[in-house]
């Protein structure tokens, strides 16, 4: 998944960045920072992130409907709430190496077979 940083303006309605005075935080700012800190004091960005990464797993193995739209939106949420570096990303790239391995694609002969699944 090639996600490319999102900043915390580029996901605020157009209409609502007028709606803070200049040189304050807009409500979007302190919206996403109140809900990063209760996200963090209610022990619950482990959760989501495993629920995600369930999903992605789920995926990858055609076990679900959930479609990749849907995650790529979580993903946004978790770029937002700036818990996808550290937070998400370690976790994902070890469960997807441990997933690969399982399925054996990493002990293909060719590295871009690999490289392409991972």
């Amino acid at each position: 998944m090639n996600m490319q940083p999102l900043e915390d303006d580029d996901l605020i309605i157009p209409e609502a960045r007028n709606l803070s005075p200049v040189g304050s935080a807009s409500f979007w700012q302190i919206g996403l920072r109140f809900l990063r800190d209760y996200l963090g004091k209610m022990n619950l960005k482990d959760q989501i992130i495993a629920g995600v990464l369930h999903l992605i797993h789920k995926e990858r193995d055609n076990t679900t409907q959930t479609t990749r739209e849907i995650i790529t939106k979580l993903i946004h949420i978790l770029l937002a709430l700036k818990l996808y570096k550290g937070e998400f990303e370690e976790r994902f790239l070890e469960e997807s190496r441990k997933y690969y391995v399982d399925k054996q694609i990493c002990e293909t002969d060719n590295l871009a077979t690999y490289l392409l699944n991972v």
